[in-house]
C-alpha cells in the first residue's frame, strides 16, 4: 500500500513538474514574443513603445529586454536618460548571464555612469562578458590590465585579452598589440611588427591605428619616412576625432610658421579643445599668454590652464601657479599659485621646481626660507633648468641657504647662460668688471 501511494506521489509531482515547465516555457515564449514586438516597434521608430515594451518584459524577468531597456534608459530613447536606471536594469540582465548586460554593467563602473567609478567591478564584469567571447569587453578587460588607476601594469594579461578582442575583429585592440611591439611591453621591441599591426588595425578602421600609422611615417618607424603619409594619416584619425591626432596635426602645422598653417593648427587645436582634451588646453592656453599667433589674452589663456590643470597636466599646472603667483590673467594669490606649483613638482616639472624655490626665496605665500629655496632650485637644476641655475648661483654666490662659495657661484651662472639664461649672462658680465 505504501509503495503504492508512493509511487502515486511520485507520478503526481512528475506531472505537476512537467506541468510547471511547460508553464514556465510558455510564459518564455510569450515574454518572448513581446521582446520581438518591442524591436519591431523600435525600428519602426517608434521608440516610447519600444521601451514601454521592453519594460513590461523586463519586470517580468525577460533578460533581453532588461538589456534593451536598460539602453533606452542608457540612451534616452523613449523614455528620460537616467544612468543609476539603466545601471540597475544592466545589473538584473547581467545576472542572468547576458554578455551585453555584462560588457555595459562593466563600462558603466569603468565611466562612472550610474554609479562611481570602480575598476574591481568594472574587471569583474568586463571580465565575465570576456570569457563568453565578448571582443569589445575583452579588448576593455585587456585596457584595464594595461593601464591600471593603481598598481604596475600587466602587459602578460593585456595582450592576452587584446590578442583574443583583435581574433574576433577588434581593431583598436590590433593597434594596441602594436603598441607592444612598438615599446617593447612583455614582447620583444620590433618597430616591424608594431607597424604590421598598425596597418592591420588601420585598414579595419581603427582611429587610433590609423593615428599610430602616421606615427610610423613621421618617424620612420618599421617603414621610411614619409612626411606625407604622415600627415594625410593624421587627417584621418583627426577627422574622426582623436583629439591626440589633431594635436599633433597643430604641431606639425605650427612648425610650418606660415599664415595658412597657423589657421590650421588653430582649427585643430579648438577641435581638440571642444573635447576636453588637456594637451590641446594647454597648448592653446600657451598661443593665448604668449600673443605671437593671436591677441593676447591672459584671462583666456588662465582659463585654458586651468582646464587642463585640472585634468592633471603637469605644464598646465606649472603655468596656472606661475599665473597667479604674478597676476597675470587672474588676481594675485601666492597660496593658489603654491598649491598648483606643488602639484606639478609632484610631476617632477622642472619649472614648477624653480618656481616654488622662488616662492621661497622671496617669501611669496610662504615665509622666506633660503634653506628650503636652494633645495628646490637644486631639483631644477638637475634638469639643466637655467633659471634654477641661476638663482642656485646666486645662493651660493652669497651664502643664502648654502655655504658662501663664490666660485662654485660662478660656475653655476656660467651654466645658466650655457643654458639660455640672461640674467645669468648680465650677473657674470657684472661681476666680471
Amino acid at each position: 500500500m505504501k509503495k503504492s501511494l508512493f509511487f502515486v506521489l511520485m507520478l503526481c509531482l512528475g506531472v505537476a513538474n512537467a506541468w510547471a515547465g511547460g508553464c514556465r516555457a510558455m510564459v518564455q515564449d510569450s515574454l518572448e514574443n513581446e521582446f520581438v514586438k518591442g524591436d519591431e516597434a523600435f525600428a519602426s521608430g517608434n521608440y516610447e513603445a519600444a521601451a514601454s515594451i521592453w519594460h513590461n518584459a523586463a519586470v517580468a524577468g525577460h533578460a533581453q529586454s532588461q538589456l534593451s531597456y536598460a539602453l533606452c534608459l542608457y540612451n534616452g530613447t523613449g523614455v528620460e536618460q537616467d544612468y543609476a536606471a539603466a545601471l540597475e536594469w544592466f545589473k538584473k540582465s547581467a545576472r542572468q548571464g547576458n554578455a551585453e548586460a555584462q560588457f555595459s554593467l562593466g563600462y558603466c563602473y569603468d565611466y562612472a555612469l550610474g554609479a562611481d567609478y570602480s575598476c574591481e567591478e568594472a574587471m569583474k564584469w568586463y571580465k565575465m562578458a570576456a570569457e563568453q567571447g565578448h571582443a569589445d569587453a575583452q579588448f576593455c578587460l585587456g585596457v584595464l590590465y594595461f593601464n591600471p588607476q593603481s598598481g604596475e601594469p600587466d602587459y602578460a594579461m593585456a595582450l592576452e585579452w587584446f590578442c583574443k578582442a583583435s581574433e574576433q575583429g577588434n581593431a583598436d585592440a590590433t593597434s594596441y598589440i602594436g603598441s607592444f611591439y612598438l615599446n617593447g611591453h612583455g614582447v620583444e621591441q620590433d618597430d616591424e611588427k608594431a607597424y604590421s599591426y598598425f596597418k592591420k588595425a588601420a585598414e579595419a578602421g581603427s582611429p587610433e591605428g590609423i593615428y599610430n600609422l602616421g606615427y610610423c611615417y613621421f618617424w620612420g618607424i618599421g617603414i621610411e619616412y614619409d612626411t606625407e603619409d604622415a600627415i594625410r594619416n593624421y587627417e584621418k584619425a583627426a577627422e574622426h576625432g582623436l583629439a591626440v591626432a589633431q594635436c599633433d596635426l597643430a604641431s606639425y602645422y605650427l612648425s610650418e610658421g606660415d599664415d595658412e598653417s597657423v589657421r590650421k593648427a588653430l582649427d585643430w587645436l579648438n577641435m581638440a579643445v571642444e573635447q576636453g582634451d588637456a594637451c590641446a588646453q594647454y597648448m592653446l592656453g600657451r598661443i593665448y599668454y604668449e600673443g605671437e599667433l593671436v591677441e593676447k589674452d591672459l584671462e583666456k589663456a588662465v582659463a585654458l590652464f586651468a582646464q587642463s590643470a585640472e585634468q592633471g597636466h603637469g605644464d598646465a599646472q606649472c603655468s596656472l601657479g606661475f599665473c597667479y603667483m604674478t597676476g597675470q590673467g587672474v588676481a594675485r594669490n601666492c597660496k593658489t599659485a603654491l598649491r598648483w606649483l606643488v602639484k606639478s613638482a609632484e610631476q617632477k616639472n622642472a619649472q614648477a621646481y624653480c618656481s616654488i624655490g622662488i616662492c621661497y626665496y622671496e617669501g611669496l605665500g610662504v615665509e622666506q626660507n633660503f634653506t628650503e629655496a636652494v633645495k628646490w632650485f637644486s631639483l631644477a637644476a638637475e634638469q639643466e633648468n637655467a633659471d634654477a641655475l641661476y638663482y642656485l648661483g646666486v645662493c651660493h654666490y652669497n651664502g643664502q641657504g648654502v655655504a658662501k662659495d663664490k666660485k662654485s657661484g660662478i660656475r653655476l651662472l656660467r651654466r645658466s647662460k650655457s643654458a639660455g639664461s640672461e640674467d645669468a649672462a648680465d650677473a657674470l658680465e657684472l661681476l666680471s668688471e
